[in-house]
C-alpha cells in the first residue's frame, strides 16, 4: 500500500502467560509485552493506544486484526478475543484467529503432519496439557499419560507453551523454543493467507475432536 494508506496490522495475544501485542505498519514491526495479570482488561485497551500514539497510528487506522483464539486463559482469551471483535466490527476491517497449536507451528517452524519426532504441548494448568501429535489429534491429558504416550510413540522433541514446573517435568525430551518474537511470527502468518473470520470466538477445547482423559490429573 502507498503512504496515503498504509497497511496497519493489530496483533493481540491473550493466550499465554504473557500478553503480547504488536504492531505491523507496512513492513515496520512494534510490540510490547507483559507478564499476564488479573486486570488485563485494564490494561489492554491503554497498551494499545500507547503503541499505537508512538508510532503515529490511531484505532480508526488499523485495517487488519490477527488475534490468537486459545486454547489458553479463559479470561485472557475473552477479552482479547471480544476487543479485536469490536476493532475489526468499527473498522469494517479482516480479523483472523489463529488458534494456540498453529501459532507454535509456524513460531517453531515443525510440521507435525511430515514428523513423527515432534509433540506439541500447550499448558493446560499445572496438572495438564493439551497434546497434539502428527495424527492431528489433539488430547487433554495430565503429565504422566503425556509422558507415557510420548515414550510408546518414541517421540524425542517436543515443543509448545509449556510452565517451569511442566519442562522439568519433561526434562528427558528435547524442547524446541524458536526466540522469534511476536511480531515476526504475526508477520509470517499474514503472508499465508488465512481466510477472514469476520468473528472470532475464543478457542476452549470443547468440541468433538478432543479427547479428555477420564483418569484423575496430578
Amino acid at each position: 500500500m502507498n503512504k496515503e494508506n498504509p497497511s496497519i496490522i493489530l496483533a493481540v495475544d491473550t493466550a499465554h502467560s504473557e500478553t503480547k501485542i504488536a504492531l505491523i505498519k507496512n513492513k515496520d514491526i512494534f510490540e510490547t509485552s507483559w507478564k499476564s495479570t488479573n486486570n488485563e482488561s485494564e490494561k489492554i485497551l491503554p497498551a494499545i493506544e500507547k503503541l499505537l500514539s508512538k508510532n503515529k497510528c490511531s484505532l480508526e487506522d488499523i485495517n487488519k486484526v490477527i488475534v490468537i483464539k486459545g486454547p489458553g486463559s479463559f479470561t485472557g482469551l475473552r477479552i482479547g478475543v471480544a476487543l479485536c471483535n469490536t476493532i475489526s466490527y468499527f473498522n469494517k476491517c479482516d480479523i483472523i484467529g489463529i488458534d494456540t497449536f498453529v501459532y507454535h507451528e509456524i513460531k517453531e517452524a515443525v510440521d507435525l503432519k511430515k514428523s513423527s519426532s515432534h509433540a506439541l504441548l500447550v499448558f493446560a494448568g499445572e496438572g495438564g496439557v493439551y497434546l497434539k501429535d502428527n495424527s492431528g489429534r489433539i488430547e487433554m491429558l495430565n503429565l504422566l499419560e503425556v509422558k507415557e504416550k510420548l515414550n510408546k510413540k518414541k517421540i524425542k522433541n517436543i515443543f509448545g507453551y509449556l510452565s517451569a514446573k511442566q519442562k522439568k517435568f519433561f526434562k528427558e525430551f528435547k524442547y524446541i523454543e524458536n526466540k522469534k518474537s511476536f511480531g515476526k511470527t504475526i508477520a509470517e502468518i499474514d503472508k499465508m493467507n488465512f481466510k477472514n473470520d469476520k468473528i472470532v470466538k475464543p478457542l476452549y477445547i470443547k468440541n468433538p475432536q478432543i479427547t479428555k482423559s477420564k483418569k484423575c490429573y496430578i
